[in-house]
């Protein structure tokens, strides 16, 4: 699922559920 996160989330990371959103969201 998707978190907010105030800081920048890593590619491989976000790319995985949060795409368009790593400014914000992190995957978790």
């Amino acid at each position: 699922a998707c978190k907010p996160k105030n800081n920048l989330c890593a590619i491989t990371e976000m790319a995985e559920c949060c795409s368009g959103f790593c400014l914000i969201y992190r995957c978790s």
